[in-house]
This record gives C-alpha cells, sequence and structure tokens, in this order.
C-alpha cells in the first residue's frame, strides 16, 4: 500500500462545562487533505471491559483518524468489550456506541462524537427530493480576513448537518433539501451569530458573504447560542437607528414589486407617499434628500421616470431584488463617513455571481421581463460575473401588437458585477446600474391647458405631443487590498449620469392671405418641436479608506473622498412667431467638494459600543473654499463647528499623509506627500 502524508490533529478532550446544550461539541480545526480514507480501512481488534477513549486510542492506531469528543460525556458510557475482523469504520462505531446515547459524524478524516439529538424537539429535514448546495465565506467583520475553521451547523437540522471552513475561509454544504433554512455561525475567540431564513431552490446554488464579530470576553469554556441582533448592518461603525436588508426580507415584504425601497417604509420614521410610488419619506424630509449608495459608492436616485430633483412618481425601481445582496438603510445617527446626509442613506449591495459553475434564470412579471446570467471567468480562478436585464412587460406586450394603449410607460435597466480577485494585488470589482425609461403621449387634449415648460397654450394650438424620456447609468470599481492581519485599504472610483429629456411637439393654426393681405383660409401646420428640456448632471467620484483593527476593541477608519459635479441644464421653446427660438435657461457650471472623515469604534463590552469621530468638508466653487467640520459621536448626538479657515483641512490632511507614509513604508514603498494626494 502507498503511504499518504495526513494532515491531522491530535485528539481534542474538551474542557468539563455546567452548561447543558443539545449540541457542546464544535467542529474545530480541521485540516483534511488526505487521500487515504478511513472508511477504506479494515480493523480487526478484540477488547474486553475497555473504555470508549481507550478503543479510540487503538483505532487511531491503526489508521490516521483523528476524534473529536467530550470527555464528560464519554465518560458515562459502561466499559465495552468488542471483537471485530476486517471490519470497516462504520461497524466498530456502530457496535461499540450502540445503548450509549451517543452518535458518530465523520467530517473528511476525523470522527466527530456527539449525543443522539432528540428528535421530539428538531425539526427532522427531508431525505429525499430536490436538493441544493449551500457555500460561501465568513470574514471578520472589521480586518475583512477569512475566519479559518469556522463551524456552520443548520439550525434544527436532525440528523445534524454542518461543516467548517476551510483556509480561505469557504464553507459547502451539499445536498441540502429545498426550503428555508438558518445557519448557525460558531468561532471560538468571536461571537455567536445566526444567518435566518436562507432561501434554498433547485434552481440555484446559494452563495453567502457572512462575517462575525471578535469577542472582547476571553472565556475558558465555548458556549454555543444564538446571536440575538439579527439586523445587524453590514457597516460596522453604525451602531443605532440602522438595520440591515436581506434580499429574501424585501421579497417576502407585502406589495414590493420586486423593488428593495418599499420595504424600508415599514420601518419606524419613514413614511411612504400617498400616491403609491417608492419614494422614501424619512423624518418628514423630502424625498429628494435621500442619499442612495451601491457598493459603498453615492449614485444617482435609482427610479425610473424621475423628475429633475430625482423624485420617481412612477414607483418603478431600476434596482432588481434577484442581484443584491444584505443591505443597509441609515435613518440617524449616522457614522463619521456619512458627512453629508440630510434624510437617510440606502446602501445598495450586489451579490457576487456564482464562481464555479454557469446559472442562468428568466423571470416573467407584471411590471418587467427580466434575464440574470452568473458564472465564472474562468475554471478554478476564482472570478465571477453577473449580469441582469429587464425590460418592461407592458411596453413589450403593446410592441407585440397585443394590446393598444396609448402613453404606455415604457423602461429598461441592466445591471452587473464582475469579481476579479489576485493573489498579490488584492481583490477588484466593476460594478454598474443603468436605466432607460419614458413615456409619449399623443394628440393631448384640452384639460387644463398647460404643457411642461409652456405658458397656458395659445388659442392657435391646435394639437400637442408630448414626449419624456429620463436616464440614469453608473459605474464603478472598488478595490481592496489586505495589508496585514488587521488592516486593509479601499479604494474606489466611480461615475454616474442622470438626466431629463422633454419634448412638445406642436400643430399650429394659422391663416392663408392673399397678396392683397386678404385671409383666405385656415391651415394646419405640420407637427414641430416647440419646447424642448435637456437636463442633465453628471458626477465623478474617487474615495480611498485606512481600516485598521488594533485589537477586539478598538478599530480606526480614515479616509477621505473627492466628488466633481458638472451640471447641464438647457431649456428653449419656440416664440409666438413659430420663426425664432428662444433660450429659457442655459446653464453649465461644475462644483466639487473634498471631505475627510476619522472614525474610532470602541467596544467596552459586548452591550455597549462607542463610534466616535470627524468629518470635514470643503466645498470648492468660485475659486474659494468653504469648510465645515462635524464632531461626531455616540447615539444621536451631533455638534457641528463652523470655521473660516483652512488650518483645520491642514491639519487632517497632514495626519493622514503620516499614516498613509508609516503604512507604505512598512510595505517598503517610498512615496512623498504630492504622490499620495495624486493616489
Amino acid at each position: 500500500m502507498k503511504n499518504y502524508k495526513v494532515n491531522y490533529i491530535s485528539i481534542l478532550r474538551l474542557k468539563k462545562t455546567n452548561y447543558k446544550s443539545k449540541f457542546i461539541i464544535s467542529m474545530l480545526l480541521i485540516l483534511f487533505t488526505t487521500q487515504l480514507k478511513a472508511q477504506d480501512k479494515s480493523f480487526t481488534l478484540s477488547v474486553e471491559k475497555v473504555s470508549i477513549k481507550t478503543l479510540f486510542d487503538e483505532l487511531k492506531k491503526q489508521a490516521d483518524i483523528n476524534f473529536i469528543y467530550n470527555d464528560e460525556e464519554i465518560s458515562k458510557c459502561a466499559p465495552i468489550t468488542l471483537t471485530v475482523s476486517n471490519a470497516s469504520i462504520e461497524e466498530v462505531l456502530l457496535k461499540s456506541l450502540k445503548n450509549t446515547g451517543l452518535s458518530y459524524k465523520k467530517v473528511g478524516n476525523t470522527i466527530v462524537i456527539s449525543p443522539l439529538e432528540k428528535s421530539s424537539n428538531t425539526k427532522q429535514m427531508p431525505t429525499q427530493g430536490l436538493t441544493q448546495t449551500v457555500r460561501g465565506i465568513i470574514l471578520d467583520v472589521d480586518s475583512k480576513m477569512p475566519l479559518i475553521a469556522a463551524e456552520i451547523r443548520i439550525i434544527d437540522s436532525n440528523p445534524l448537518r454542518g461543516t467548517v471552513t476551510d483556509v480561505n475561509g469557504e464553507f459547502r454544504l451539499e445536498n441540502i433539501p429545498i426550503g428555508r433554512v438558518s445557519l448557525l455561525l460558531s468561532y471560538l475567540g468571536y461571537e455567536s451569530t445566526t444567518a435566518n431564513n436562507i432561501i434554498v431552490n433547485s434552481g440555484k446554488e446559494v452563495v453567502l458573504n457572512l462575517s462575525m464579530q471578535e469577542s472582547i470576553v476571553k472565556l475558558d469554556e465555548f458556549v454555543v447560542k444564538a446571536y440575538e441582533n439579527k439586523g445587524e448592518t453590514v457597516d460596522e461603525m453604525t451602531l443605532v437607528s440602522s438595520r440591515s436588508i436581506s434580499p429574501e426580507e424585501s421579497s417576502r415584504y407585502a406589495g414590493p414589486f420586486n423593488d428593495p425601497s418599499r420595504i424600508v417604509s415599514n420601518y419606524s420614521g419613514v413614511a411612504a407617499t400617498q400616491n403609491g410610488s417608492n419614494d422614501i419619506i424619512v423624518r418628514g424630509n423630502s424625498p429628494k434628500y435621500m442619499q442612495w449608495r451601491l457598493e459603498g459608492i453615492q449614485i444617482t436616485n435609482p427610479n425610473h421616470f424621475a423628475d429633475q430633483n430625482g423624485v420617481s412618481a412612477s414607483g418603478i425601481s431600476a434596482l432588481n431584488n434577484n442581484l443584491l445582496a444584505t443591505s443597509d438603510f441609515h435613518t440617524g445617527a449616522f457614522s463619521p463617513e456619512y458627512g453629508d446626509v440630510l434624510s437617510g442613506v440606502y446602501d445598495v449591495k450586489l451579490r457576487a455571481g456564482n464562481n464555479e459553475k454557469f446559472e442562468g434564470s428568466f423571470g416573467l412579471g407584471i411590471l418587467g421581463t427580466d434575464l440574470t446570467l452568473e458564472g465564472p471567468l474562468k475554471k478554478g480562478y476564482g472570478g465571477s460575473y453577473l449580469v441582469n436585464y429587464r425590460y418592461s412587460t407592458i411596453s413589450l406586450i403593446r410592441e407585440l401588437g397585443l394590446v393598444d394603449v396609448e402613453g404606455v410607460p415604457k423602461f429598461q435597466d441592466a445591471a452587473f458585477k464582475i469579481q476579479l480577485p489576485t493573489k498579490k494585488l488584492g481583490n477588484f470589482s466593476f460594478f454598474g446600474l443603468a436605466g432607460l425609461s419614458g413615456s409619449a403621449l399623443d394628440s393631448v387634449g384640452l384639460v387644463d391647458g398647460w404643457t411642461a415648460g409652456d405658458n397656458p397654450r395659445p388659442s392657435n394650438v391646435v394639437e400637442q405631443d408630448y414626449e419624456t424620456q429620463t436616464y440614469l447609468f453608473n459605474a464603478g470599481m472598488n478595490h481592496s487590498l489586505i495589508l496585514n492581519k488587521r488592516s486593509f485599504l479601499k479604494t474606489t472610483l466611480a461615475y454616474s449620469v442622470d438626466g431629463i429629456q422633454d419634448d412638445v411637439l406642436e400643430s399650429n393654426l394659422i391663416t392663408i392671405y392673399d397678396v392683397n393681405g386678404s385671409p383666405l383660409r385656415d391651415s394646419i401646420t405640420d407637427k414641430a418641436l416647440n419646447y424642448k428640456a435637456r437636463l442633465k448632471k453628471t458626477a465623478y467620484r474617487g474615495a480611498m479608506s485606512y481600516h485598521n483593527k488594533f485589537n477586539a476593541k478598538n478599530k480606526i477608519q480614515i479616509g477621505t473622498k473627492y466628488n466633481l459635479f458638472v451640471y447641464d441644464n438647457k431649456q428653449s421653446m419656440i416664440q409666438n412667431d413659430l420663426t425664432s427660438r428662444v433660450n429659457l435657461l442655459d446653464f453649465e457650471e461644475n462644483i466639487s467638494t473634498i471631505r475627510n472623515f476619522i472614525a474610532w469604534k470602541h467596544r467596552f463590552n459586548e452591550n455597549i459600543t462607542m463610534v466616535a469621530g470627524v468629518h470635514n468638508m470643503n466645498v470648492l466653487f468660485n475659486n474659494r473654499v468653504h469648510s465645515n467640520l462635524e464632531l461626531l459621536s455616540i447615539g444621536n448626538y451631533q455638534r457641528r463647528v463652523h470655521f473660516q479657515q483652512v488650518m483645520v483641512i491642514i491639519v487632517l490632511w497632514k495626519l493622514y499623509i503620516i499614516i498613509l507614509q508609516k503604512l507604505f513604508k512598512k510595505m517598503e514603498v517610498q512615496l512623498n506627500p504630492i504622490e499620495i494626494l495624486i493616489c
């Protein structure tokens, strides 16, 4: 027989505990890269009145098998007398554990001994029918480092279903019956948490991106318990007036139309408009002050048919719930990173595509018909793509000639996310969201005599057509670079544009005169463009932030952001003489801002956490610098101090440059302050 190298851990004996728990054994550090399986080994042994521990030691001598068990549990078992010849490991364990109240589970090359689950207190998981794979990654919430050998267990599963993460923090649960499952995450030195109501269906693998918080209390014993804050946000610097929103929650909420923005009206302090649109009103503020973010960077309002304020009257969002990951919604007590918020913040996250196999889905709904494609960029690489396109179902039916209705609003939108992990240069991700919507009304009647941008309609206007179109486009890149086990650097570049185009075409009644100036007849002109509006706003954004987790109690975040806004608004209309066009508005200007912030998070204990920091905003307009400094601390306390001097800006920049210089010095990279500002 060939000799194989096997990585194993020694027998683990857990300390005695006074806590009574259905599940005490934790599947800890299991490194299995073996090619020789224990079940392929035959065992021959004869023992008389020996303890189970002695039996396990004998089995370990005959083959490279590792056992995890609890001393207190196996000490209650009576001595064993057993004689077997050329028996498998399953046969030996079944005979030795008979009538002991214990069961076994094989995980790689390790045997986990645990008490039998009581069927009266657990949900019996189906063993037949459709199944699917549930996999993902578990990271430290602060440092974003993968957690090795973290335990994942399906709550209330019988028999027990679970696994542990590998050296990359990834896990895989195969052949999970379809339905809803909840996962319990536990790891030595970290606070246990749960991932609730995960939908498992047969058509698509479930890929999860989970995180855990390091515990600040060091215990001699490990107790598995459910984590209480099930709605904790992804942004660890936010403490109150915030919650996370999972795609499962938004899809289960009554009447969302696959729109993630409608579910927030169910939260305290948030109201919806009376016309049924999806505009978000936080604490009575206008919906136009709502700040939307995509992958951590500010974007346009992601609504179709929006007006110049970004407020939608149609209630149709360009965001497709099928593409979303767990997102954050903030209504107050913002962290120092958000220094320019007047109403609320909705930070939408896109999930990563399946990086192992190709998947596609097609959806047909009352609002939109969409197609989603995802898969790996290259087999074995780890990168993935996710693409979605949606078209208005109602307008599609009209274009096919099935219905004939005037003024049918039509829209289409698309979104994508591409993941590009590297070994040395960090992780790159590219994302985008685009939308196009519009409607046309032919032969607008004399309802009230008003049209867009026009004065009361003149009496010589016979017929009017109204055409409107809105568009939005957002694209960006995120780059995360792990510097060491406790710090990372995040860089973001983004471009966004949104606009409105309004056209009013008119037919006019004119009188034809003869050469003597006498009226001959009346005539109706062909429709010609009268009122014309082009409103466009473009934004260029760049941001860089440094995150350092000093220990389980303290984390610091330092960042800077630059925004350049370009406004191009034009409106014109035909004069009453029908020959000359006059400009009502011709505005083209730009304005930029620079924001710097420092945030410090300190955990006094598991129940008390403080986040404090400063945020400085500089508005660059008309060759002048307008500075504003905000001091932020825990809870809803917020204090503003206005400065007319640039000394504060210099101090903040100096502190930021010193930190970056020390950081790059450790990385053996020489950069001067000018180069840091440019990068």
